[in-house]
């Protein structure tokens, strides 16, 4: 898993989980959960599909680095950490796991690749 960073140089961006607003930076840490809102993405994966442009007069960029990063105390409680923008602890309590809706399918694919099933118990 990656550490994500982005940043917004100009315009305005709200496909993520924080707000984000020009000259900011939103920092993601590698192996905690990033990205979307549940409902973004649910949106996203059930409207129709159609050509929409997105961000339009705006200027990003996202870095996902490969090693964990670290903010400073000075970031989280300095001068730097004045704006910070808190990520409430329930954004997360509506993501489903939609993975388990496919188990069934998944499990049958994994059979016929002579693979065990998920949730099997495999000897050593």
């Amino acid at each position: 898993m990656s550490t994500e960073i982005m940043g917004l140089i100009y315009g305005r961006y709200g496909g993520s989980s924080h707000v984000l607003e020009p000259g900011g930076l939103g920092y993601e840490a590698s192996y905690m959960p990033h990205g979307e809102t549940y409902e973004t993405w649910k949106d996203a994966t059930t409207r129709e599909l159609k050509p929409e442009p997105v961000c339009e007069d705006t200027m990003a960029f996202m870095f996902h680095i490969s090693v964990p990063m670290f903010i400073t105390k000075w970031a989280l409680h300095g001068e730097g950490g004045r704006l910070l923008h808190p990520s409430s602890p329930t954004q997360w309590d509506t993501a489903k796991a939609h993975f388990l809706d496919h188990l069934n399918e998944v499990n049958v694919d994994l059979k016929a690749a002579g693979l065990p099933s998920l949730g099997e118990e495999v000897e050593p």
